[in-house]
């Protein structure tokens, strides 16, 4: 760390005037980025975001980098930080001053393939409080890194809000096991983005921890074009079922997950065959990434139409803020397609006239269930007429 300490102050870099910076940046950076830097110099309130794309150029100056992390150590305006290049950075120098960055809200680094970014940047990551979002792109995170990395987010007096790990991080043995460990001494994380990446069956397990921790208030986890199978979906589905903060899971596309999988997901939503599965069922997650169509042509292949379109009515019942409404909505639904009767609950009289209520409330609920089954060819009125005579049939005592 000394080093570092060092490098924030090589001889006469913080005396350098306006004129002597213009020479030393116009040397390497066009006259707009130049013009940029001088302006986050002077501390100009206007100047928010600070990126440098430095694969672009042949060879920076070492004396540039470090007097970049000079000015950032004094600047307080500057809240967005994007450096994108590989050995075209000199990580000891600019971090020589940043790590004096207390302003800085989001820190995106791109293709830096060495571990002494980490090491550097471990003052940066462990004491500005202001830091909220960590993207690293391409920057091959393997073991060692991930234990850095993993070990400055622990010191934190705050936590981190989100944070994107994308392509060619291999995390190691346990990497991933550690770097969960300290997003759970966090709690202020509400999104992970591990896409795409190498995340399997092994490293399922490490994320369901964090998705059973019912102190975590992570609502969307990206794990889209990673090396997901059918047991990865059985261990992410079955450390959700009593999860109520996840809202997306962004699945995107696996080719190894088939019909188990996707059965294991249909099932975690509400597709039961009793009430108490399908009160017990997951009513917070909306999105699984079906946006994307390899996901969701990969998802219709191996449900089949009738079941894939009841996932999505599934999801889309979860967007409904009232999660007492969102239960009464998916039993009236698995009811009315078949996988349960009513009739054959163990509910008391009482309780099933108000049941039946819920079915021939003409201007309520049922509408929204029909809406929700977009491709449904049963008209409504015999849906609902059906779903009350499969109940009397096998209750003659509510006659």
């Amino acid at each position: 760390m000394q080093g570092i300490n060092e490098a924030a102050r090589p001889s006469g870099i913080g005396s350098l005037g306006n004129d002597d910076d213009e020479r030393l940046f116009e040397s390497s950076f066009t006259p707009r980025q130049t013009s940029e830097i001088l302006r986050i110099k002077q501390n100009d309130r206007s100047v928010k975001s600070f990126c440098v794309a430095a694969s672009f150029f042949a060879s920076l100056d070492v004396r540039v980098w470090r007097r970049i992390g000079y000015i950032l150590r004094q600047n307080t305006n500057v809240k967005y930080l994007s450096i994108c290049g590989g050995g075209n950075v000199d990580v000891v120098g600019l971090c020589g001053g940043l790590q004096h960055n207390r302003s800085i809200h989001t820190l995106s680094l791109c293709g830096i393939e060495t571990k002494d970014i980490f090491i550097s940047l471990v003052p940066f990551l462990s004491n500005n409080s202001s830091l909220k979002e960590i993207i690293l792109e391409s920057c091959k995170i393997e073991t060692t890194a991930m234990e850095i990395f993993s070990n400055a987010l622990s010191n934190r007096s705050s936590s981190i809000e989100q944070i994107a790990l994308g392509r060619r991080n291999t995390y190691g043995n346990g990497g991933l096991d550690q770097f969960i460990l300290a997003l759970k001494r966090g709690r202020n994380l509400t999104r992970l983005a591990l896409f795409p990446n190498t995340i399997g069956q092994k490293e399922s397990f490490a994320l369901a921890k964090l998705l059973e921790d019912r102190q975590s208030i992570l609502e969307r986890l990206d794990l889209g074009n990673n090396s997901l199978n059918d047991e990865s979906c059985i261990i992410l589905a079955d450390s959700l079922v009593d999860n109520t903060k996840l809202e997306k899971l962004h699945l995107g596309r696996h080719e190894g997950i088939t019909i188990a999988g996707w059965l294991k997901l249909l099932s975690l939503f509400g597709n039961g065959s009793s009430i108490n599965d399908v009160l017990r069922s997951n009513h917070t997650v909306w999105n699984l990434g079906m946006q994307d169509n390899d996901c969701k042509n990969s998802a219709c292949s191996a449900l089949g139409v009738n079941s894939f379109n009841m996932l999505e009515a599934l999801l889309r019942l979860n967007c409904v803020g009232n999660k007492r409404l969102v239960a009464r909505f998916k039993i009236i639904l698995n009811h009315a397609q078949g996988n349960l009767n009513l009739g054959d609950s163990s509910l008391a009289t009482g309780a099933m006239m108000i049941v039946l209520g819920w079915f021939c409330d003409a201007g309520g609920y049922y509408e929204v269930i029909q809406s929700l089954i977009q491709n449904s060819s049963i008209p409504l009125q015999d849906m609902r007429l059906d779903s009350i005579y499969c109940i009397v049939r096998s209750r003659p005592d509510l006659c």
